[in-house]
C-alpha cells in the first residue's frame, strides 16, 4: 500500500491479521486483502497472534482452521472474548468442507466460514459482507 491506499487506489481499509500455515494460501490472501486496501498482518503462531493484537487493532481476521501450531477454535474464542477484539469479524478458512470443523468454529465466535480455495478466489465477496469492501454480492455463501 502506498499513501493510505490500497493496490487498487481504494481508500485503506486498516489492518487484516492473517492466521494462516499454508505459505501458498496465506501469500494469495494477503495479495488479495492488500488489493481490497487492507494492511495485511500476518501472525504465524500463538506468540506472534498475542504480539500483533497488542499492536493493532485488525479491522478483520482470517484464520486457518486446520492450524497445527496453536488451537484455531480457541484462538477465535480468545479474540471474541477479548473486548478489544470481540466486535472485529473473522473469517474461518479450511482445505476442505467439513460440517463439524464449520460448526466448531461458528461456535466460537466465526463470523463465516469458507474453504481456502473460495477465499482466494472470492475473498473481495468474503470480506464484503464481512465489513463493507468492494465486491459485495447478494447471493449467499458458506
Amino acid at each position: 500500500m502506498d499513501g493510505g491506499r490500497g493496490s487498487d487506489g481504494t481508500a485503506a481499509r486498516g489492518p487484516a491479521l492473517v492466521v494462516v500455515a499454508d505459505l501458498l494460501v496465506r501469500q494469495q490472501l494477503v495479495e488479495g486483502l492488500a488489493a481490497a486496501g487492507f494492511e495485511p498482518v500476518v501472525a504465524a503462531g500463538p506468540g506472534a497472534l498475542r504480539e500483533r493484537l497488542d499492536r493493532v487493532r485488525p479491522a478483520v481476521v482470517l484464520v486457518d482452521l486446520e492450524l497445527r501450531t496453536l488451537d484455531p477454535i480457541e484462538a477465535i474464542r480468545q479474540l471474541k472474548d477479548d473486548a478489544p477484539t470481540a466486535g472485529v469479524p473473522v473469517l474461518g478458512v479450511a482445505g476442505h468442507r467439513s460440517t463439524v470443523l464449520r460448526e466448531r468454529a461458528l461456535a466460537a465466535g466465526c463470523d463465516r466460514v469458507a474453504t481456502r480455495g473460495e477465499a482466494a478466489a472470492r475473498l473481495d465477496r468474503l470480506l464484503a459482507r464481512l465489513v463493507g469492501a468492494p465486491g459485495a454480492s447478494s447471493t449467499p455463501s458458506a
